[in-house]
């Protein structure tokens, strides 16, 4: 419905915002995260809304992440979108390290490097 596609559209335009590297647009990602629907479907589209929405807290410097990449990485693991869940737990180990816990962020990287390896994304910016 028009619902999963708001969500689409936002997530779309969320990751290509996120991928602009010095150049990104936090405070627009901001303000689309903001009109996502607050009662999010449980989908593929609010699952990657999550993970987006998490990398943009997350690079920011703002809370609220983990929360985030915790449904997320569920949503994933539940259905096999093991590609999604790598992508969520290289982010969840980022903002750990972040918090100043090397040493959890480098057990859940060992276990995207083991488990998760061969369903990472390969696409990269140009």
């Amino acid at each position: 419905g028009l619902q999963s596609r708001i969500v689409a559209a936002i997530v779309t335009y969320a990751h290509l915002a996120a991928f602009r590297g010095d150049d990104a647009d936090f405070e627009g990602m901001r303000r689309l995260m903001e009109q996502a629907p607050p009662d999010r479907l449980a989908t593929v589209q609010s699952m990657w809304l999550d993970v987006m929405h998490g990398q943009m807290l997350v690079r920011s410097g703002e809370p609220g992440a983990l929360a985030l990449f915790v449904r997320a990485i569920r949503f994933a693991d539940r259905d096999q979108i093991l590609h999604a869940e790598a992508t969520a737990l290289r982010l969840l180990a980022l903002m750990v390290g972040e918090a100043g816990r090397p040493a959890d962020a480098a057990t859940i990287l060992g276990y995207c490097a083991v488990v998760l390896e061969a369903y990472r994304s390969q696409w990269r910016p140009e």
